[in-house]
């Protein structure tokens, strides 16, 4: 874990500063939500989630709010996703299994108890 947020962090580094230089804020949204748009709902779904939570740590609410006011009506319910059934997910599954991976502890076994009574 400690590797990747180190060579999450370079990243942040590097690429942050040259985007800002060579892209406008508009190029930058339009080229995420291409990307966005163009990922299946599926990896946007285990994606999403930590992002939003990473970015209300560091920005706070009004961040949040601004970024899921950005994702264009184009795209699939994304902002009703991400803030209802991908968050529960991510909280009762994918966050178990990264803090497991954090403490480095036995991983056990996380149930997936899913959004809908377990459906999905």
């Amino acid at each position: 874990v400690a590797l990747l947020l180190s060579h999450l962090d370079a990243e942040e580094r590097e690429w942050c500063p040259m985007m800002e230089k060579h892209m406008s804020l508009r190029q930058n949204k339009q080229l995420t939500f291409k990307i966005q748009l163009a990922s299946p709902l599926s990896t946007t779904r285990i994606l999403l989630p930590p992002l939003v939570e990473a970015m209300q740590a560091w920005g706070g609410p009004a961040q949040v709010r601004a970024f899921l006011a950005d994702i264009p009506a184009y795209l699939p319910p994304v902002r009703g996703f991400v803030t209802g059934s991908w968050n529960n997910e991510y909280q009762s599954v994918q966050k178990q299994y990264m803090l497991t991976l954090k403490d480095d502890a036995d991983p056990g076994i996380v149930q997936h108890t899913g959004c809908c009574g377990g459906c999905c």
